[in-house]
């Protein structure tokens, strides 16, 4: 005989639904928490997204700055040649004018006697010498 006995078949179906439930709550709380994780990840991958924008941002901003440096430093050194740059630029000018004006009174036979003059140049010293004696 099977003995078969309607209590306890109450007690193990009653069994059986409370295991369905924790299960049924079970499944729910692993969904819930596969999407939790599919969200972390998804935070991770932005995250470390922007952490790479910043990383590069960063990179060309050390790069611009070193380059603003560089051509700042150009501009000082360019700034400091300038002046002397002018004076010398006038050189050329001033000594053609004054060889011309002999030259042109050597051929008139009018040639005055010339003393020589110094141009300082820092620390480049002219000393224009008369063509025509």
């Amino acid at each position: 005989a099977l003995g078969f006995a309607e209590t306890a078949f109450a007690e193990v179906g009653a069994e059986f639904e409370r295991t369905s439930e924790r299960r049924r709550l079970a499944d729910l709380r692993a969904t819930e928490l596969q999407g939790a994780l599919a969200a972390a990840d998804e935070a991770a991958r932005a995250a470390a997204a922007v952490e790479a924008r910043q990383l590069e941002r960063a990179r060309e901003i050390r790069e611009r700055e070193l380059d603003l440096r560089h051509h700042s430093d150009l501009d000082a050194a360019f700034s400091r040649l300038r002046g002397p740059l002018v004076l010398l630029a006038a050189v050329p000018l001033k000594i053609s004018t004054f060889v011309s004006g002999h030259a042109k009174s050597a051929v008139d036979g009018k040639h005055l006697p010339c003393k020589p003059i110094s141009i300082s140049l820092t620390g480049l010293v002219l000393h224009p010498v008369s063509l025509i004696s």
